[in-house]
Formats: C-alpha cells, structure tokens, sequence
C-alpha cells in the first residue's frame, strides 16, 4: 500500500495464494494472482465496470484493511 499525493487515496497490491478471475463473461477468464487499484480514502476504487461498478471495494478492520 502506497499513500498517494497528500492522503488523496492508496495505491494498493494485493497478491492472492490463488489466482481470482477478474473477468465477468461466461465465454471467457483473466486470472490473476497480484491485482493493482488506485482507492479513495474510503477505499473504493476509482476504476469502475462498464455498468458502474467499482472494480476493488476494502473495508478497513481496527489496525488494517481486509
């Protein structure tokens, strides 16, 4: 996690023990193990889908984010 130009937002990585599909079709997939988002400091990326869905929500836990 990386805090961006004065606290604007996070850059953040996450790296999953298994691949995830990040694709939504049925014809095919993306899978990846390390993902890469740019989050608001309510950590709700600021990427969306093409129907307005953000594409990495983070909700923070106590001491860190989950």
């Amino acid at each position: 996690m990386r805090e961006l130009a004065g606290g604007m937002g996070y850059e953040v990585t996450l790296h999953f023990d298994e691949p995830v599909d990040v694709v939504e079709f049925d014809s095919f997939s993306g899978l990846r193990q390390r993902v890469k988002a740019m989050i608001s400091e309510e950590g709700i990326s600021w990427d969306k889908t093409s129907d307005g869905v953000p594409h990495l929500i983070v909700q923070r836990e106590s001491a860190g984010l989950i």
